[in-house]
């Protein structure tokens, strides 16, 4: 049997709106775009961009996060 390499599947969340509910101090929806410049270039890994989240509207945007973790495991990979 062949083993397939897996890899990180690198989601971003960029939403702020869980730190707001919450009475936080916003600037999480930054996160995804900080830790990309911090990995090394020769990291291998499947980048499945980000996740937005438009307004108030955190629920669509979990639900699409669900999404693609489910494809990444879908795929083999690793989300991260």
């Amino acid at each position: 049997m062949e083993r397939v390499q897996k890899k990180i599947a690198l989601i971003g969340y960029a939403c702020d709106e869980g730190v707001r509910r919450n009475n936080g101090r916003v600037g999480a929806r930054g996160g995804p775009e900080a830790i990309r410049k911090c990995l090394p270039k020769r990291l291998v890994l499947e980048d499945y961009g980000d996740i937005f989240c438009h307004g108030h509207d955190m629920e669509s945007a979990q639900a699409a996060l669900g999404i693609q973790v489910a494809r990444a495991i879908k795929e083999g990979n690793i989300p991260v």
